[in-house]
């Protein structure tokens, strides 16, 4: 028999009704840290257990995309997860839409996400009117934009094109899966791109209504963060996609069958397109459900 290599091996699991990290996947900030969640990057791979092998999320998505994900059309995992742990203060950023990405030369899409406030914190999204390229000054940049006192479990959705910024607050980020940022200002010291700022930067005003998701639920292209309360039992349905799954303030017990995995504060898990419907057991303590619909 030849040898079994890493990749060989992930086709012929058997894939788990639920799918969690190994360990933390950290990486390190000036301003502080951003933990990711089931990354499908090259540059910062997330890492999960499966039938005793720790094996990378990557490999995973290659051997069972449609199980996984629930589609064939993404080679890759369709989404991001991080939890950005802000100390200080992090860049004034923009994000390009799919079209500003193309023109370009970047490899990978625009970005779109959602922030959900896990404490209290300032953040800054978008312009309170129309701004012209000379008011793009560092030193009053904050006081064009849309201020925001965010309170625990606050939900803003950040378009691709719209300015924003963020201090000593932690936020539970959701997007595609893309990692492109180009900074307008930085305090630290890092590198600035304004040439494609200018390119990528909605300059018009941006309406608050736009930004804050008062009912708990985010909307965006490839998925849907809803923060819900697990008092008792409830069950979910995967339409057709995956989900993941995070308690934020209690611990949880998800539940298939006769297959049960307790979940700690903080601790994702990835439910896949094939795990149809679950079971969420808790004591009514707050979670978040991201989910994706395949096709």
């Amino acid at each position: 028999m030849g040898k079994c290599t890493l990749v060989f091996c992930v086709y012929y699991v058997n894939i788990p009704k639920f799918v969690i990290q190994d360990k933390e996947n950290i990486v390190k900030k000036v301003w502080g840290r951003e933990l990711w969640y089931f990354s499908d990057r090259e540059e910062n791979p997330s890492y999960i257990r499966l039938d005793g092998q720790v094996i990378s999320f990557s490999e995973l998505i290659k051997a069972h995309r449609k199980e996984i994900i629930g589609s064939e059309k993404y080679v890759k995992f369709p989404i991001l997860v991080k939890l950005l742990e802000i100390n200080s203060k992090i860049s004034v950023q923009v994000h390009p839409t799919d079209e500003i990405a193309r023109k370009l030369g970047e490899k990978e899409s625009g970005k779109e996400e959602v922030w959900l406030l896990l404490d209290r914190g300032k953040i800054y999204i978008g312009f309170k009117r129309d701004v012209k390229v000379d008011e793009l000054d560092c030193n009053e940049i904050l006081e064009k934009m849309n201020k925001f006192d965010g309170d625990y479990l606050d939900l803003f959705k950040i378009d691709a094109g719209v300015v924003h910024y963020a201090e000593k607050v932690k936020i539970l980020e959701v997007s595609n899966n893309s990692n492109i940022t180009y900074r307008l200002c930085d305090f630290f010291g890092r590198k600035t791109e304004p040439d494609k700022v200018l390119k990528a930067i909605n300059m018009k005003k941006t309406d608050k209504g736009s930004i804050v998701c008062r009912d708990g639920k985010a909307l965006l292209g490839k998925f849907i963060l809803e923060i819900v309360q697990i008092d008792d039992t409830k069950k979910f349905f995967n339409e057709g996609g995956f989900s993941i799954f995070i308690p934020i303030e209690d611990k949880v017990t998800i539940k298939y069958g006769n297959e049960l995995l307790t979940l700690l504060p903080l601790q994702p898990c990835l439910i896949p397109a094939s795990t149809t419907v679950y079971e969420v057991i808790g004591s009514g303590g707050f979670s978040v459900r991201i989910s994706a619909k395949g096709e």
